[in-house]
């Protein structure tokens, strides 16, 4: 007797490219991970970030930490 086996298709993950744009030197974390910080000019681009909803927290010297709800202001 035999027996075909498929071999199973890897899943798709769909990711997003989003652009943060705030003070220069700015440090970034989604969902608790760190992606970077952000340039002279305060942006940074992360290619890898998976669809669905996320925590985003933006830090930078001087500026005091405002945990308040955001959501997706372009899509």
């Amino acid at each position: 007797m035999f027996v075909l086996a498929q071999a199973k298709k890897p899943a798709v993950i769909a990711y997003r490219s989003v652009t943060i744009s705030t003070q220069p030197s700015s440090g970034v974390w989604i969902d608790g991970v760190k992606y970077g910080t952000t340039d002279k000019g305060g942006k940074l681009t992360i290619k890898t970030v998976a669809a669905g909803g996320h925590t985003l927290r933006v830090r930078s010297d001087g500026f005091k930490e405002n945990p308040a709800a955001r959501s997706n202001a372009k899509r």
